[in-house]
C-alpha cells in the first residue's frame, strides 16, 4: 500500500494553491510597483514644495535687503540731516533742528521698529530715536568705519546689539554734500523683525520641518535665527560638523540634498545661499515624516497581503454545501430586504466568515432601520417646521395687535379699575409668552448666519436683566469676574441668555430660591453659568434637555434649549447643562474670545 502522505495534493488544498498563490503574488507586485512610484511621488512633490519655498525666502530676503538700502540712502540724503551736518561743523546753534530730527527718528522707530543714527564725521552721535545715545562715539563701529570710506551702502554682520538688546543688522551710509564727508546715517534694524516678516521659521511642512539662516566664521558655522530643537540658538550655537545642510548653504552651495543635519537625522534639505550677506537658507524637514504615508501604505499592503491569503485558503476550506447552504439562505433574507421588509430573522449563528458575513447582515439591517427611522423623524420635523414657520408668521400680527390694544387700554384706563387692569397684565402677559413661542418656532425654522461683533457678556446679562421682572421670592446674585469680552452675534446669544434666564425662573416658580449667574474668563473663551436651586432634572430627562420638542414643563413647545444650543454652536461656543433631582440645574455656555 502507498503510504498516504505520497499521495498527491488534494483537491481542496489543490483549491486553496490555485486560489491564494496566484492573487498574493499579483497582490505583492502590484503593491511593490505602488510602493515605488508613491515614493518617487512624495519626494517630487516635496522636492518642488521646498525649492518654490527656499525661492520665495531667498527673493523675499534680498528684497528686504534692497529696500533697507533705499531707506539709508534717502536719509543720506535728506536735506535736514545734510543742514544739521553743515551747521554743526560750522559750530550754529542747532539744537531745536536737532531735536525735531529726533522726534522724526524716534517716530521711525515706534512705526518702522528699526533705530537710526547719525553721527558726525567724527563718529560721535549726533541725533537718536534713543536720546541718551547722543554724544557717545561710534567711531569704532564697523558701520561706521567702512562707511566713511565709500559711497555704497555698508552692511554688518548679525551682531548683538547693545541698545535694542536683541540681535541686529546694521545698514550705515555717508553723507556727503559736494565732495565734502559731513558724517554717516547709520539704520540698527531688529534681526528679530526680518524672521518675522521674511523667514517663517516652521513654514507648514509638518512637525519636524523648519528653516533657518546660517553663515560662516573662520571654519565654523554659526546659526543666525532660532532652531525648532534651541530656540536660543542665535548667535551661540556653532553646527556639530560639516557634512550637513547647514555647511553646505554657509560655503555658497544650492540646491536639493538628502543628508543628516545636525541632531543626526536624516532629512530632505533647499539650500540657498545670499551672497550679499554671505547667508544660508536652510529649509528642511525629517524623512521620516516626508515618507510617513509609505510606512502606513506599507503596513495597509502587508495587511491586504495577509486578509488576501486567509481568505483565499478559507475559500477552498468551505467550499461545499457548509459555505453555499447559509450563502443561499442571506441571499434569500437579501431578497426580502430589497423586497422592504426589514423586520427579517437572520438565523446563522457561525464564527467565520459567513458568520461575519450575517452579522454584517444584521448590523445593517440595523443600520437601515435606524436611517429609516431617523428619516422619518427628520420628514417630521422638516414638516413640523414648515407647518410651524406658517403658523408662527400668522400669529405675529395678531399678536402685535393685541399688545398694541393693551398697551392703549392701559394707557387710557390708568386711572380705571384694578380688577381690570390685573387682568390686562395677565393678558399681556400671555400675549409675551405667546411671541416667545413665536420666536422659537422662527429660530428652530431657520438660523441665519451670525453677525459677529465684541460685546462683553456682563452687557449682554444686564441688557437681558432689564427686559426681566425678577419674582420678589427669587434672589439674584452676579458674580462677574475679569474681563468678558468675546466676539459673538449680540441679539443671538442675548436671546440664547435670555431662554436659559427664562427656564431658570420658571423652574423656581413658585416656590422660590436662588438664581447665580456667573463669568469665569479664560485665555481664549469666557464660560457664562446660570445656576438655578430649582426641582432639578431626573438623568434621562437631562439626555433629551437638547433634543426638539422635548419639554419638562406643563407649557412650552420644548424648543428653546434646541434653538439656544444652535445658537451658540452657531456662534462657535458649547452649552452644557448638568442637573441632579432635587438641587437645581447648571447651564454652562462656552463662548471664544477671538474671531475665528
Amino acid at each position: 500500500m502507498l503510504n498516504k502522505s505520497m499521495l498527491p495534493l488534494s483537491i481542496r488544498n489543490r483549491v486553496i494553491l490555485s486560489i491564494s498563490v496566484p492573487i498574493v503574488l499579483c497582490i505583492l507586485v502590484f503593491s511593490l510597483i505602488f510602493y515605488i512610484y508613491s515614493y518617487k511621488s512624495i519626494k517630487k512633490e516635496t522636492v518642488s514644495r521646498f525649492s518654490i519655498i527656499a525661492d520665495f525666502q531667498k527673493m523675499q530676503l534680498e528684497r528686504w535687503l534692497e529696500e533697507r538700502e533705499d531707506v539709508v540712502r534717502a536719509l543720506a540724503l535728506q536735506c535736514g540731516i545734510i543742514k544739521i551736518l553743515k551747521d554743526l561743523e560750522n559750530q550754529n546753534n542747532i539744537e531745536k533742528m536737532k531735536e525735531s530730527l529726533c522726534i522724526y527718528l524716534r517716530k521711525l522707530y515706534e512705526e518702522d521698529g528699526y533705530s537710526t543714527f547719525v553721527l558726525d564725521k567724527d563718529g560721535t552721535i549726533v541725533c537718536s530715536a534713543f536720546k541718551e545715545f547722543i554724544g557717545k562715539s561710534r567711531a569704532k563701529r564697523y558701520y561706521f568705519k567702512q562707511a566713511i570710506n565709500t559711497d555704497k551702502v555698508v552692511y554688518s554682520d548679525e551682531y548683538l546689539s547693545a541698545h535694542l538688546k536683541e540681535p541686529a543688522l546694521a545698514f550705515s551710509k555717508r553723507v556727503i554734500s559736494g565732495n565734502k564727508l559731513l558724517g554717516v546715517v547709520a539704520t540698527i534694524f531688529p534681526f528679530k523683525k526680518i524672521l518675522e516678516k521674511k523667514i517663517i521659521l516652521y513654514p507648514g511642512i509638518g512637525k519636524t520641518g523648519e528653516a533657518f539662516l546660517v553663515r560662516k566664521e573662520g571654519q565654523r558655522v554659526i546659526a543666525l535665527s532660532p532652531l525648532r530643537g534651541i530656540p536660543k540658538a542665535t548667535l551661540s550655537f556653532y553646527f556639530p560638523n560639516k557634512n550637513i545642510p547647514a555647511y553646505l548653504a554657509a560655503e555658497g552651495k544650492e540646491g536639493i540634498y538628502e543628508l543628516k543635519d545636525y541632531r543626526n537625522v536624516p532629512v530632505l534639505a533647499a539650500i540657498r545661499y545670499i551672497k550679499r550677506m554671505n547667508w544660508g537658507c536652510v529649509l528642511k524637514q525629517d524623512k521620516s515624516e516626508i515618507f510617513m504615508p509609505l510606512n502606513h501604505l506599507l503596513y495597509y499592503i502587508i495587511s491586504l497581503a495577509l486578509i488576501t491569503t486567509a481568505l483565499a485558503i478559507g475559500i477552498g476550506f468551505w467550499l461545499g454545501y457548509i459555505i453555499t447552504s447559509p450563502l443561499l439562505t442571506l441571499e434569500k433574507k437579501a431578497r426580502e430586504i430589497a423586497k422592504g421588509d426589514l423586520d427579517v430573522e437572520i438565523p446563522i449563528e457561525r464564527r467565520d466568515e459567513i458568520g461575519s458575513l450575517a452579522s454584517s447582515f444584521r448590523h445593517m439591517l440595523t443600520g437601515l432601520k435606524e436611517a429609516q427611522d431617523a428619516l422619518i423623524k427628520r420628514e417630521k420635523l422638516s414638516t413640523l417646521g414648515q407647518i410651524a414657520g406658517g403658523i408662527a408668521h400668522e400669529l405675529r400680527n395678531p399678536l402685535g395687535v393685541i399688545s398694541n390694544a393693551v398697551y392703549f387700554l392701559q394707557m387710557t384706563m390708568a386711572e380705571g379699575d384694578e380688577t381690570v387692569k390685573e387682568y390686562l397684565g395677565i393678558i399681556q402677559k400671555e400675549v409675551q409668552d405667546a411671541e416667545r413661542i413665536v420666536r422659537s418656532l422662527l429660530d428652530f425654522m431657520r438660523v441665519r448666519p451670525p453677525e459677529k461683533e465684541w460685546v462683553t457678556v456682563e452687557g449682554l446679562i444686564n441688557e437681558v436683566l432689564s427686559a426681566y421682572t425678577i419674582p420678589e421670592n427669587i434672589k439674584l446674585k452676579l458674580d462677574f469676574r475679569g474681563e468678558n469680552k468675546v466676539f459673538v452675534d449680540i441679539n443671538q446669544i442675548e436671546r440664547c441668555f435670555s431662554n436659559l434666564l427664562h427656564n431658570a425662573i420658571q423652574a423656581m416658580t413658585p416656590k422660590g430660591g436662588e438664581l447665580i449667574i456667573k463669568t469665569i474668563s479664560q485665555k481664549d473663551q469666557v464660560i457664562t453659568q446660570f445656576i438655578d436651586t430649582g426641582p432639578g432634572l431626573s438623568k434621562s430627562d437631562l439626555e433629551r434637555i437638547f433634543e426638539p420638542l422635548f419639554t419638562t414643563k406643563a407649557r412650552g413647545i420644548g424648543l428653546g434649549l434646541t434653538v439656544t444650543k444652535s445658537l451658540v454652536e452657531a456662534n462657535g461656543g458649547k452649552i452644557i447643562a448638568e442637573s441632579e433631582e432635587g438641587k437645581g440645574s447648571v447651564f454652562t455656555v462656552t463662548l471664544p474670545r477671538r474671531p475665528d
